[in-house]
C-alpha cells in the first residue's frame, strides 16, 4: 500500500526515533523482523532499490507484517527527509497502534 506522511505521521515517527521504537536501514530492519512480535509495521520510500524492496517485501508476506510504500507528501515530508533512511521498521506497541489507527482515519490503511 501507498501512503503519504502528513505532519502528524512525521511527528510520530519522529517521536518514535528518539525513544528507540524504530529500526532504521535494511539490516536492522531484517533482524528486528526475524525476532517474532518485535515489528508491527514495515515503511519503505519510493526510492528504495527495486532488488531491496522486493527483499524485504518477501520477508514481509514471509512473516505477515504489513509494508507500506512511503511517497512524499505535499507538506514535503519523506522517510529520507525525516530520518537520513529509507527503509524503516515499527516496533510493536502503542506508537505502531497510533500510527496504524493514524492510517485508517485517513484512509489511508486498506
Amino acid at each position: 500500500m501507498n501512503i503519504a506522511l502528513d505532519s502528524r505521521l512525521a511527528s510520530l515517527i519522529g517521536f518514535g526515533y528518539k525513544s528507540r521504537q524504530i529500526f532504521t536501514g535494511f539490516e536492522a530492519v531484517r533482524r528486528a523482523m526475524n525476532k517474532k512480535g518485535n515489528v508491527a509495521l514495515i515503511l519503505v520510500d519510493t526510492e528504495l532499490s527495486d532488488n531491496s524492496f522486493k527483499k524485504i517485501r518477501t520477508m514481509a508476506e514471509r512473516t505477515g507484517i504489513p509494508l507500506c510504500r512511503v511517497k512524499k507528501s505535499e507538506e514535503g515530508y519523506d522517510l529520507i527527509q525525516l530520518l537520513g533512511y529509507k527503509i524503516v521498521a515499527i516496533q510493536e506497541g502503542d506508537l505502531a497502534q497510533g500510527f496504524i489507527k493514524k492510517l485508517k482515519q485517513e484512509s489511508q490503511w486498506q
